[in-house]
């Protein structure tokens, strides 16, 4: 609910904003929903620099490696929108080694730029495997995570000219969210 962040955001005074390294990361994925990349690398930057400084010590080990974790994530969505696909490959998969499996929303954008990287990298069957892997291992079809791999690997089989695989993921992907209350008829 990215709008409600947008109103709490709006409550808080600039500098607590900027000093807290948390609220600096939730500050990018309201700029990441509205398509503001720009401003976006900007503001993780500012969290990256933070999170390294006596404010980023302070966090508890586990909130350091989440947002380290965002971070990459954030940047690998930079480097894709700017071609640098392989760089986008490794962010990717250094985000989801910190991702924790809880966090399926940020795992589901770091698989979603770690695929379509891989696929502009010209790495087609390893990617399929890759996703096709990931989606199998997941047990609930109906969370996030599983539905975003789903996404990835159409938009994979859109780009590669494989239609009738793209159609079949599409169909799964729409009764998964339909199951999962995401998408309603």
């Amino acid at each position: 609910d990215w709008p409600t962040l947008v109103r709490w955001l709006r409550q808080l005074p600039e500098e607590q904003i900027t000093q807290h390294p948390k609220l600096l990361i939730i500050r990018a994925w309201i700029l990441n929903f509205l398509w503001r990349l720009d401003l976006q690398a900007q503001v993780v930057q500012q969290a990256a620099e933070l999170l390294d400084s006596e404010f980023g010590a302070r966090l508890s080990a586990e909130d350091q490696q989440i947002l380290r974790g965002q971070i990459l994530m954030l940047r690998a969505q930079f480097a894709y929108f700017s071609s640098e696909f392989t760089e986008a490959k490794v962010l990717s998969e250094k985000a989801l080694a910190l991702l924790p499996a809880s966090w399926t929303f940020a795992r589901g954008a770091a698989i979603l730029y770690l695929g379509i990287s891989m696929q502009a990298n010209g790495q087609i069957q390893e990617t399929e495997r890759l996703l096709l892997y990931e989606y199998e291992s997941w047990s609930d079809k109906t969370d996030i995570y599983p539905l975003i791999i789903l996404q990835t690997l159409g938009y994979v089989y859109l780009w590669t000219l494989q239609l009738e695989k793209a159609r079949q993921i599409g169909q799964v992907l729409i009764q998964g969210a339909t199951r999962s209350g995401i998408l309603t008829m």
